[in-house]
């Protein structure tokens, strides 16, 4: 199972590190909902546990990646590194996480718990693609207040713009608006730990004559987080 589709099983961030007591508390909490005991008729029970099979699936799935992040990050730390964004950048988007992956669709019966069909749609991006080194979210999926979809950078493509300051290197994105903004205005949100959903701080950057569909590179560090996300995206046509 891949990994985006396993987190959205178990109603985890699409990309935000993952310690294992995480994983194995979403897991029980999905499970224990879904369970095949809480559905009277014979369909709805089948249905549940096929369903648990995914679940199973989900969590081996995150629980491998996560001994592997960890036994990656046991070596010491590259000067000016790239950090991989892949795992420590996580998307906050007015609180809710858009689900993607495979398509799942379980019908459950009408029960006291009532009907509830799941649905994990594969991704559509409306360009570009993710790789190993790239992972790119629409617009659909990062609901900034201004639309803009963003891409997450591990390959140092703007460690030029990188402040030799940040002996941990810098966060690379890109920002493609889907409208001109005179200025746009960018929340990135700042944590002390990689499990963290609430930010501990909120910079705010500012970027001028941005255009439509051309990438506006987000480079930026701080040495004292251990993670960061863009928190939300606006554009003020006023003055700065």
């Amino acid at each position: 199972m891949e990994s985006i589709a396993a987190r959205a099983a178990l109603n985890l961030e699409p990309a935000r590190a993952l310690a294992p007591e995480r994983i194995e508390a979403a897991y029980r909490a999905e499970a224990w909902a879904r369970h095949p005991s809480r559905y009277p008729d014979a369909e709805s029970r089948h249905a549940a546990e096929s369903w648990a099979t995914t679940l199973q699936q989900a969590r081996a799935t995150l629980l491998a990646e996560s001994a592997a992040f960890g036994a990656a990050n046991t070596a010491p730390p590259a000067p000016r590194r790239g950090l991989s964004t892949g795992w420590i950048v996580g998307i906050v988007a007015g609180g809710s996480v858009i689900v993607i992956g495979l398509i799942v669709a379980l019908a459950f019966g009408v029960t006291a718990l009532g009907q509830r069909v799941a649905e994990i749609a594969e991704p559509q991006f409306d360009s570009g693609t993710s790789s190993e080194t790239v992972e790119r979210f629409s617009v659909a999926e990062t609901g900034f207040t201004f639309p803009a979809a963003i891409e997450y950078y591990d390959d140092w493509r703007y460690a030029d713009q990188c402040s030799a300051e940040y002996e941990q290197g810098c966060w690379m994105a890109a920002v493609i608006p889907e409208s001109d903004c005179s200025i746009m205005i960018v929340s990135v949100a700042f944590a002390e730990t990689l499990e963290q959903e609430d930010a501990d701080y909120i910079q705010t950057l500012r970027y001028f004559d941005v255009v439509a569909g051309e990438p506006t590179p987000v480079v930026y560090g701080d040495d004292d987080y251990a993670s960061s996300w863009l928190a939300d995206i606006t554009c003020n046509e006023g003055t700065a």
